[in-house]
């Protein structure tokens, strides 16, 4: 069987059946950022949306994956950005709007929480 050579620009996903597509980790991991990407775009008038888009698309193109695949970062590294995540999209929207998202948002996290054992279980005192 003969492997076809890819370069830097061909995708791969293209060769594999749709029902594939869906299940490739490296397709959702992409769909994902590429959702975050649209969401913090969506203050950027329609008429310059492709012109950003283009200009995204080329800096992440020029990403050096090898010195990011190499590059270790703390597990608490997650929590400053998972902040500036949400400080970056709620940035210049209406406070009373924000307050009810943040809220939203640590409900929904605490939903996701497990809780110990042992706070579960009745204690004898």
């Amino acid at each position: 069987m003969v492997v076809p050579s890819f370069s830097q620009r061909s995708n791969f996903t293209v060769l594999l059946p749709i029902s594939k597509r869906a299940q490739d980790p490296v397709r959702r991991t992409a769909e994902s950022i590429l959702k975050i990407i649209n969401f913090l775009l969506f203050r950027v008038p329609q008429n310059n949306k492709t012109k950003f888009l283009q200009r995204i698309r080329g800096k992440i193109q020029r990403i050096p994956a090898g010195q990011i695949s190499v590059k270790k970062m703390p597990q608490t590294a997650s929590i400053g950005q998972s902040i500036s995540l949400v400080k970056n999209i709620l940035f210049g929207l209406n406070p009373f709007f924000v307050q009810r998202v943040i809220n939203e948002i640590a409900n929904l996290m605490f939903q996701q929480i497990p809780i110990p054992k042992r706070l579960l279980t009745r204690q004898r005192i």
